[in-house]
């Protein structure tokens, strides 16, 4: 697949490349480029070399390629997309196990006799759900 540019990984911004297509477009024509426009490619790029090109001659930038550059280096996308990942799969069982919570519920209460409309106003079930168990 195609690479991330190296700021997205760092940061983690969504960036819509459409709204920076005059800059790279500049950019490979060799084109003089605003402050700006070199910014907003920093964005884009996902490449030390031309990161450092872009950079060229330009101190700020400079610090900045040389910033990100240490970064991705002390950084693991690897652990960080593990924990992501790990987190989503926390937050998706808590919340599968809230509904089987409900459901144990519901079916209890009916074998206690409970009326289904009681059952259906208290777990918030349907009616097919509470027929169902």
């Amino acid at each position: 697949g195609k690479k991330k540019p190296l700021i997205r990984k760092v940061i983690g911004i969504n960036f819509d490349m459409e709204t920076c297509y005059l800059y790279p477009k500049k950019y490979y024509n060799k084109e003089e480029m605003s402050r700006l426009e070199k910014e907003l490619l920093l964005i884009t790029l996902s490449d030390f070399n031309e990161l450092e090109i872009l950079s060229k001659e330009d101190d700020i930038m400079e610090k900045a390629v040389k910033e990100l550059r240490r970064v991705v280096k002390t950084v693991d996308f690897e652990d960080l997309g593990r924990k992501k990942g790990r987190a989503s799969g926390l937050k998706e069982g808590r919340k599968e196990g809230r509904v089987l919570g409900i459901r144990d519920t519901a079916r209890n209460m009916l074998h206690m006799g409970m009326d289904p409309t009681l059952i259906m106003r208290a777990t918030g079930l349907s009616q097919n759900e509470i027929q169902q168990l």
